[in-house]
């Protein structure tokens, strides 16, 4: 991720859905930055976050992401304790971690444009996991 607003409302859903601790890549703004611990509303400081990098995470790794191959959300089997990877706001998630990935699910979309802003596609993906 990018954008430092789709940084702390991510922090703001994984608060409100207790769904764990959110692992930052290199290039993804951190908690320092202001602008992240605005819009996240002070869920930064409840949320347990640290730095990390695609070879050091843990499975099962599940991307979130449109692809072709990708299975629907609703009938993925999705396993309690699993490490989400989201993608960049324009490109998706890399190559490299859809390779690295267990599995890789979406959102059905009926729309031209088939994506959605990150934040919300996460925020549909965390609700998703508190019906389970």
């Amino acid at each position: 991720l990018r954008s430092a607003h789709n940084v702390g409302s991510i922090l703001r859903t994984v608060e409100a859905f207790q769904l764990g601790s959110v692992l930052f890549s290199p290039y993804t703004p951190w908690i320092d930055q202001k602008k992240v611990r605005d819009a996240s509303m002070g869920t930064w400081e409840w949320v347990e976050c640290k730095q990390s990098i695609l070879d050091t995470l843990q499975g099962p790794l599940i991307a979130l992401e449109t692809a072709h191959e990708a299975e629907l959300l609703s009938e993925a089997a999705i396993p309690k304790h699993s490490t989400f990877i989201l993608g960049n706001e324009e490109y998706g998630c890399s190559a490299a971690a859809l390779a690295k990935a267990d599995k890789i699910v979406k959102i059905p979309l009926r729309g031209k444009k088939n994506s959605l802003n990150v934040s919300n596609a996460f925020a549909i993906l965390a609700y998703h996991l508190a019906c389970l």
